[in-house]
């Protein structure tokens, strides 16, 4: 049977409200592949079918005749886009500039290409493809090779090649501005306050929001998470605080902890201040910087964290003074009201 690639959505509460027991997965494929998986899903009945009618009783009893399907769940990423890809060309001017500086000798200087060739080599990922060493050269036109590696006693080599950036989803595109943006930071380039790259550093973080990406599976310490993230998520600024966002205590240290990256924030000393003030907390810093909402929502398992209805309206309500249902401030609420005393303790949720 020929194979059917389609993109398709599942929600673990779909199966509950079918009514099917465990061991059924309920899929919503998207309707660009309505046709394609009807094909393939007509084919399929016509096989089993076939089998069915050839079965024996007791197959028949046990479903042997039903046709095995090899089932790869992977994360669809979209392919990058022609915006990612400028912003990274203007950040790599950006750079050039700063690597020359004023009256730089013209023989010496470094081009936003040269950047970007250096970077692919040093960080783009790579797949070995073997090949006869005559070849080489040739394959140089085509593609860019990192290393070779000759084959003892044959005339084969296992070339590296790289996989550039034309060929990168979003979620490795998104990797690479981060990248090119630390770097900025660290080399002493204002983002905050400087116009243009203040600017494109807000509009990638709307595009991540907006693409509901969120950088970061590995498990790091505060440290770890604070030397890879010099620019504050907030406000661009320069990274004074780091937050663990999902935290419920108070007085707890996180120092040595290592918990996913992206349930940590880095912040400056301001922006941090939101989080633990009278009025302040997750909400409060959603509504003041909403490209920050899908990651805070994410890591605080708001309800309906696809949605950005939901966080909209967790935004409108804090705006209009009132806690958001379900969040850790409306718990502090109803804890006021009940007259306990730990909604106090629990209202900063701040690890310091």
């Amino acid at each position: 049977m020929a194979r059917t690639k389609f993109i398709a959505n599942w929600n673990p509460v779909w199966r509950k409200q079918s009514g099917l027991p465990p061991g059924y997965l309920v899929l919503r494929v998207d309707p660009r592949y309505f046709k394609a998986v009807g094909k393939a899903l007509v084919k399929l009945d016509e096989k089993q079918r076939e089998r069915r009618e050839k079965a024996t009783v007791e197959e028949r009893a046990e479903h042997a005749w039903m046709v095995d399907l090899d089932v790869l769940i992977e994360i669809h990423y979209a392919k990058r886009s022609l915006e990612a890809n400028a912003l990274m060309w203007s950040l790599y001017g950006i750079e050039a500039i700063q690597h020359n500086g004023p009256g730089g000798d013209p023989e010496k200087l470094v081009t936003p290409e040269s950047l970007y060739s250096q970077d692919m080599l040093d960080y783009a990922p790579t797949f070995p493809l073997t090949t006869k060493a005559v070849a080489v050269e040739d394959l140089k036109q085509m593609v860019t090779v990192k290393r070779v590696h000759p084959i003892e006693g044959t005339d084969m080599v296992v070339i590296d090649v790289v996989i550039t950036s034309s060929h990168w989803n979003s979620i490795r595109m998104h990797q690479h501005i981060k990248m090119q943006f630390d770097r900025l930071a660290i080399n002493g380039v204002d983002l905050e306050s400087g116009a243009d790259v203040a600017h494109w550093w807000m509009q990638w973080r709307k595009k991540m929001n907006d693409d509901k990406v969120v950088l970061g599976e590995e498990y790091l310490t505060e440290d770890q998470y604070r030397a890879g993230n010099p620019i504050c998520e907030g406000c661009g600024g320069k990274t004074d605080h780091v937050h663990h966002i999902s935290s419920q205590g108070s007085g707890v240290t996180f120092a040595e902890a290592k918990h996913k990256a992206s349930d940590w924030l880095a912040l400056c000393a301001e922006c941090h201040s939101l989080w633990s003030e009278p009025g302040g907390g997750a909400v409060a810093f959603v509504a003041k910087y909403k490209h920050t909402r899908y990651k805070v929502a994410l890591a605080l398992k708001w309800p309906d964290t696809e949605s950005d209805k939901e966080a909209e309206s967790q935004e409108e309500l804090f705006e209009k003074g009132g806690a958001v249902e379900g969040s850790e401030e409306a718990a502090i609420e109803t804890q006021a009201v009940q007259g306990t005393e730990d909604g106090k303790d629990r209202q900063d949720g701040a690890p310091e």
